[in-house]
Order: structure tokens, then sequence, then C-alpha cells
């Protein structure tokens, strides 16, 4: 109920009440069967198991609220929840994903493919010099210059790739 109240408290300071749980519909009565009322239906899950739920408000007690509600613009509320908000960073922050570094990529047939046996040699077009492009889940982020350090290899980002940007320059180089 606190986070009911807490959403409502940039229009009024209310006290909201809760009065009772209903398992069956048909026993949600909270007035006349002609009394309009705004519903919010949530889904709920966790551990495995879930529900619905319905928050039931009378229209007649948001009449007396109609003009600060008119006032209040979808998205101007600046009431974010600083812990959870910086619990989100942290754990995005702390992520793994993994990324995949593509040399070069090249078209075979499916019958070359079956053909292939330890030992085989592909032929690769690129040199130490062509670009390597830095993907995540088949997205390609960014275009790198191969090179070395401490005897192994690396990657420099030389550019990040906006495939919008990419989609038209191509489509406008036809």
């Amino acid at each position: 109920m606190k986070c009911l109240e807490d959403a409502f408290k940039s229009i009024s300071d209310i006290t909201l009440k809760f009065e009772r749980i209903e398992s069956r519909m048909d026993f949600a009565v909270i007035g006349r069967r002609n009394n309009t009322a705004v519903v919010g239906r949530l889904l709920l899950q966790a551990i495995g198991r879930g529900g619905e739920m319905f928050v039931v408000i009378p229209h007649s007690a948001l009449t007396p609220l109609r003009q600060n509600l008119a006032q209040v613009v979808s998205g101007e509320g600046n009431n974010r929840d600083k812990n959870w908000t910086q619990q989100f960073q942290a754990e995005i922050q702390r992520t793994n994903i993994t990324l995949d570094a593509v040399l070069e990529e090249r078209q075979i047939t499916l019958d070359e493919l079956a053909n292939l046996k330890v030992g085989d040699v592909l032929q690769l077009q690129a040199t130490p010099r062509s670009k390597v492009t830095l993907q995540c889940n088949n997205q390609a982020l960014f275009a790198c210059s191969m090179g070395q350090a401490d005897g192994s290899y690396c990657l420099k980002v030389d550019d990040s790739i906006h495939q919008k940007e990419d989609i038209l320059d191509d489509l406008l180089s036809r």
C-alpha cells in the first residue's frame, strides 16, 4: 500500500486502506454493479508461482483528485528510487557478456563443410591490417585493428559501428 500511496504523492496526500483479499472475482463487490471504477491488473510471478492481482479504485474516490490528475503529465515525476537505481546500475556493470572478434566471414557450401577434416587449411583474404569486427550476440559493435602485446593478440577499438547509419550509408551508396 505504501508504494501505491507514494505513486499518488505528486497528486495528493492520500491514505489507502487494504480491505480484503478475494480469491474469486465473483465476490469482489465494492459497490453497486453500475458504479464505475478504475482497475489495475498486475501480473505477479515469484519462485515458480504466479497469479494476477487487481487493484480496484472506485471512481468516486478519484473524483476529488480529478483536477490534480489532469495537471500531472506522464513522465513528469522525478521520484526515482535511488537505492533501486544504484542496485540496477551495479548489476549491469558486473554482468558478464561474451564478445566475439570476427576477422573474416566467408561463405562455403554445405558440401565443402561436410568434407572438412582435421588438418585442412582454410585460406583467408584477411591480412594483419584487416579490420576486425567486435560483436556481441551477433550484433556488430566496434571496428578494431589487430595487434600484439606481450606475446598475445590484442584489439584496438578504432570506431563504433552505428548500424542505423551504416544501413543508410549502404542504401545511399548504391
